[in-house]
């Protein structure tokens, strides 16, 4: 044996320090004001010893303004999280869950910050979706109740109206089917 030595290593993990752990958005819908894309800050701080080096990924409907850091120790950078509450065109209330990836390239770990995105509109939900009111005599009425429940956080208001092309059911009639308005 020529040399005999102890050899020591120190393994450090990047450590990032997000401002706030979760970002959350809430777009309640206003049909005086068009849904548009809202952003709030988030200051992501390096609080490990070693020079960080990452990138940043997210999925639709959030998105970020700087993808590419690099932070020195103690060092802290800021940038814009938006969400597009309009990124679905169904006019459904729900709410919309991601998550804001940091991929660091000298090393394996990745760490994800929460993002959520509330999306409120006037929605309903009905007790049937089909009404069959079955055979009725000339000159009867029927009625059927239908339970309609507001299932959003806001304020509903409805107006009913029947909608029928009365000129294609008039083309469509026939001496034993007649054409009946609603």
């Amino acid at each position: 044996t020529v040399l005999k030595a102890d050899a020591q290593a120190e393994f450090i993990t990047p450590l990032l320090e997000p401002s706030s752990k979760t970002v959350e958005f809430t777009c309640t819908y206003s049909p005086l004001a068009p849904l548009t894309t809202q952003s709030k800050p988030l200051t992501l701080k390096n609080i490990s010893a070693l020079p960080l080096n990452f990138v940043l990924r997210t999925q639709v409907p959030f998105t970020v303004d700087s993808w590419e850091f690099s932070l020195e120790p103690g060092e802290s950078a800021t940038l814009n999280v938006e969400f597009d509450p309009g990124y679905r065109d169904d006019r459904q209330s729900h709410i919309a869950k991601g998550k804001l990836i940091a991929v660091y390239r000298e090393h394996p770990q990745k760490d994800s910050f929460e993002l959520v995105g509330e999306i409120n509109f006037p929605n309903v939900q009905f007790g049937y979706s089909k009404v069959d009111f079955g055979c009725i005599l000339n000159d009867t009425t029927k009625s059927v109740a239908v339970k309609v429940t507001n299932v959003s956080k806001i304020d509903t208001l409805l107006s009913w109206a029947f909608i029928e092309d009365e000129e294609e059911q008039r083309a469509a009639a026939t001496t034993r089917k007649p054409y009946i308005p609603i």
